[in-house]
């Protein structure tokens, strides 16, 4: 789950969830918002180009064993695409801004390659979430800026570890 110490961008509280049940609104936004800080995929999603060759960017490629590939990290920290990539805004996912940025969630891969255990996941997603902000009040435990902090080794890993104190009801 994302983390912000940001004013601004707090998790909506227990009783705010309870009031938005039948409305998964603003449960959809944290997830993507999450998803995206997150990376599942941890380096490169590699492609074979089709026997007839492709056009990216205007640049033809040939069959002959090549291959392209993006890290979902690069896209989903992309500026031009996700303003401000790392501050957790779930206000990203919901409006006028909702259908730009689900065009660049590539969390689950996209088109043939896609995961095909994405909706089980989601669901998964949903049901925790909503029974973890009911039965629990959270505050983040010896948690700065700086664990959310990303390095670079091939694959992206956290500086350090977020905690999370949960208390129960």
């Amino acid at each position: 789950m994302g983390v912000s110490t940001s004013p601004k961008h707090t998790l909506p509280s227990r009783i705010e969830l309870e009031n938005q049940i039948g409305s998964r609104t603003t449960q959809t936004a944290v997830i993507q918002e999450s998803l995206r800080l997150s990376t599942a995929i941890p380096g490169n999603l590699p492609r074979l180009i089709p026997p007839q060759g492709a056009t990216v960017n205007g640049i033809f490629y040939p069959a002959v064993l090549t291959s392209v590939s993006l890290a979902n990290r690069i896209m989903h920290n992309n500026a031009v695409v996700f303003p401000s990539p790392q501050t957790f805004d779930p206000d990203r996912w919901l409006g006028s801004q909702q259908r730009e940025s689900e065009k660049w969630q590539f969390s689950f891969s996209k088109g043939p390659h896609r995961c095909i255990g994405m909706n089980l996941a989601y669901l998964g997603m949903y049901l925790c979430l909503a029974t973890f902000f009911a039965r629990f009040d959270m505050e983040l435990f010896e948690t700065d800026e700086a664990t959310m902090d990303w390095v670079d080794h091939g694959i992206t890993c956290l500086k350090s570890t977020v905690k999370v104190m949960a208390i129960i009801h």
